[in-house]
């Protein structure tokens, strides 16, 4: 089993009280939360420690297993860089690069 796999893998426990993978924003509609990310990227290490602590379970989209992923990534967010979080929105999808940028969010939507 990978690292990623052991640190995203939740137990039983944890997948009792997972977090959905949609949030209200601010201005009271639903977002949906996507992370692309490569496992060996120790950013992408720090953003998934984050989203383990908090038990969530969001999308996950390995750019370096599949070229969809990272073509998506560059196409939407214009840059293959991760990690990127992905908040989609009713109308517009927002791309949040940099892991501090993407701890903080996460840490201030799941207080």
């Amino acid at each position: 089993m990978s690292f990623f796999s052991k640190l995203m893998t939740p137990n039983k426990q944890q997948k009792q009280q997972a977090v959905e993978v949609t949030i209200d924003g601010p201005d009271g509609k639903a977002k949906k939360l996507t992370l692309y990310l490569f496992e060996s990227c120790p950013f992408c290490v720090r953003v998934l420690k984050v989203i383990k602590n908090k038990k969530l379970q969001l999308e996950m989209r390995d750019t370096m297993k599949n070229q969809q992923y990272e073509d998506e990534l560059v196409r939407g967010g214009g840059n293959s860089q991760v990690p990127c979080l992905k908040i989609t929105g009713n109308k517009d999808d927002y791309w949040m690069y940099e892991s501090s940028d993407i701890i903080h969010y996460i840490e201030k939507q799941f207080a």
